[in-house]
């Protein structure tokens, strides 16, 4: 088997909680009265690069902690530039430091470990846009469903927000009403597999018909053959990318891991997904799952994350438009 690939979110909803912005606040203010300062605040907050850039019902990422007194919050507040948070590829690159260092011999792919494998394939193997701009891609795997994905559609009509859906193959034949609801409100479908299935432990041959199958499926209700692809649980060997490549495809994963889909509380999906998200990021979220699983806090906590991020000046954009790339072939 293959090296394993899987990016997982940095923030833990444990020991946070969410604070509303109310009219008349001030960040020193806030941050006071969670016992914290605003440097710590705005880097909780990664996607905040303007203390004063405040707005009534906001939502920032706060301690767990009780309130001050009046006599513990400072009078006023200081402007320190804040550095962008490392994302999640590059702590891994850096607490694997056996890169390939001048005047060694390069490995092969096939021997390549799982950070250097993003290395090699760096034109094909990609996770965040460009930080230069502060742009973000909300990307929604495992549907299409009866129920979840359309009222995400919903949210995201309301808002006027495009998005990027991986979907499941076999759900697609089951759901075309929802499928063409997608394609039609001008999202991006792109491939998510035909069954789900753990890549790490499929044949090639049937790797592969997993790929075509789904893309005749997509084929079949839009007229498009999708270009982007994301392995179920983010799982990919040095085979299955060498596949995907010589196929066209680029492999897309994540730097912000919202964990929707084990958290049953909005606040927390908010919590993890703000305090990782910057600029150029690629936020995981779900539009349907497994039996019996629930989305209602995915659905919940959509608008007050499009907000947020809106009012801090981040554009909403489909993954092909943030990494300038193709979405179909």
């Amino acid at each position: 088997m293959g090296f394993v690939f899987m990016f997982t979110g940095t923030a833990e909803a444990q020991g946070y909680q969410i604070h509303r912005v109310e009219v008349g606040e001030n960040l020193s203010r806030i941050a006071a009265g969670y016992g914290t300062n605003v440097d710590e605040l705005m880097k909780l907050n990664r996607f905040m690069e303007d203390q004063d850039r405040l707005f009534t019902g906001q939502v920032l990422v706060v301690p767990e902690k009780g309130e001050l007194t009046d006599e513990q919050i400072p009078a006023g507040s200081k402007n320190v530039p804040v550095k962008e948070q490392q994302d999640n590829t590059q702590a891994l690159v850096n607490a694997q430091e056996n890169d390939t260092k001048s005047g060694q011999t390069v490995e092969s792919p096939a021997r390549l470990r799982p950070d250097q494998l993003m290395q090699y394939y760096s034109s094909s193997f990609l996770h965040t846009g460009p930080k230069d701009i502060k742009k973000v891609a909300l990307t929604f795997d495992d549907g299409p469903d009866a129920h979840y994905t359309p009222l995400i559609l919903d949210v995201l009509s309301k808002q006027g927000v495009p998005a990027t859906f991986f979907l499941v193959g076999n759900l697609i034949e089951n759901h075309i009403a929802v499928m063409n609801r997608i394609h039609a409100e001008g999202h991006i479908i792109a491939s998510h597999s035909w069954s789900h299935a753990d890549f790490t432990q499929l044949a090639p041959e049937d790797a592969l018909l997993e790929i075509h199958r789904t893309e005749r499926a997509i084929f079949s209700l839009t007229g498009e053959l999708p270009a982007l692809f994301r392995a179920p649980w983010g799982k990919i060997t040095e085979d299955n990318l060498n596949m995907l490549v010589a196929l066209g495809y680029k492999k897309i994963f994540w730097s912000t891991d919202s964990l929707d889909w084990s958290l049953k509380d909005a606040d927390q999906v908010l919590i993890n997904t703000l305090s990782n998200t910057g600029r150029g990021a690629i936020i995981l979220m779900h539009s349907a799952g497994g039996r019996d699983q629930n989305l209602d806090a995915t659905v919940a906590a959509l608008p007050d994350l499009i907000y947020t991020l809106r009012v801090q000046g981040y554009q909403f954009v489909t993954v092909d438009e943030l990494l300038s790339i193709p979405a179909y072939r």
